[in-house]
C-alpha cells in the first residue's frame, strides 16, 4: 500500500520501490479512491469560496497535483507519439521526448477539457461530485491494470515492471477487478454494468492503438489510459 500510494502520488508514504508498487499493481483501484475522494472533498468546500465554475477546475488541478502531473505528462508525451508519421522505432523516440508538440498539447488539452466540463454538467444536473470523481478515478486505475496484464512491453522501462508483473498473473487481476467492479456497482447500481464495459473497452482500445503505433505499452501509454478513461467515465455519466 506505502510503495503504491508513494508511486502513484506526491503523499509521502515512505520510500516509494518500483518493483515493490509493481507486484501490488491490483490495489490501485484503491489508491484512485482514495485521491478522487480527497479531491472531491477539497472541491465541494471550495464552492463556498468561489464559483462551481472555478471550484471544479480547481478540483481536477487538485486531481493531477495529487498524482504529481505523471499521468498527464505521459498523455501528452502519447499524444506526440500518435501525431507522428513514421516507424514504431521514431514514434518510441519521440514518445521520450522530453518536449511537447502540437499533437500532445491537442490530445492534453481535449482531455482535461472535456473532463472538466464534464465534472461541472455533473455536478449541476445531478450534485453527486464525489461519487462520480470516485468512480471515474477507479476506472482509471484499473485501466492501467487491464493494460498491463493484456498489453505486451513496447521496452525495458518502468512501465515494462508492470507488464512483466501482471502478464499471466491472473489471481492478481481478477482481485483488482473485483475492487473496481465492487466500488463502480456499489457507487452507481446498475448503471456500473454500463461504466464498467466503457473501462474495459477503453484500456482494450488504447493498448491495441499503443501495439500498432508502439510495439506495445508503456508507462507514458498508462498515463495516457488514466486520464482517457477518466474522461470517457465521466462523459458516460453526464448522460
Amino acid at each position: 500500500m506505502k510503495s503504491v500510494l508513494g508511486f502513484l502520488t506526491i503523499i509521502p508514504a515512505g520510500r516509494s520501490d518500483i518493483e515493490d508498487a509493481a507486484r501490488s499493481m491490483w490495489i490501485f483501484p484503491v489508491i484512485g479512491a482514495v485521491i478522487a475522494f480527497i479531491a472531491a472533498l477539497a472541491g465541494t468546500y471550495l464552492e463556498v469560496i468561489f464559483p462551481l465554475s472555478i471550484s471544479m477546475a480547481l478540483t481536477i488541478f487538485i486531481l493531477l497535483c495529487l498524482t504529481g502531473f505523471h499521468h498527464l505528462d505521459g498523455l501528452l508525451d502519447f499524444g506526440d507519439a500518435l501525431m507522428y508519421r513514421g516507424t514504431i522505432e521514431e514514434r518510441r523516440r519521440v514518445l521520450k521526448d522530453v518536449n511537447t508538440g502540437v499533437g500532445g498539447f491537442a490530445l492534453g488539452f481535449f482531455v482535461i477539457l472535456l473532463t472538466y466540463l464534464a465534472l461541472v454538467e455533473i455536478r449541476v444536473a445531478a450534485d453527486r461530485l464525489v461519487p462520480a470523481l470516485v468512480t471515474a478515478e477507479v476506472c482509471a486505475k484499473f485501466s492501467m491494470v487491464q493494460g498491463a496484464y493484456t498489453g505486451r512491453a513496447a521496452y525495458d522501462g518502468m512501465g515494462s515492471s508492470f507488464v512483466k508483473s501482471m502478464k499471466k498473473n491472473h489471481k492478481m487481476f481478477l482481485l483488482s477487478e473485483f475492487i473496481f467492479l465492487g466500488i463502480v456497482f456499489a457507487l452507481n447500481g446498475s448503471l456500473g454494468i454500463s461504466i464498467a464495459v466503457l473501462t474495459i473497452l477503453t484500456a482494450y482500445i488504447l493498448t491495441w492503438i499503443s501495439d500498432m503505433a508502439l510495439g506495445g505499452v508503456s508507462g507514458d501509454v498508462f498515463g495516457a489510459m488514466n486520464e482517457i478513461t477518466r474522461m470517457a467515465v465521466l462523459l458516460l455519466l453526464v448522460l
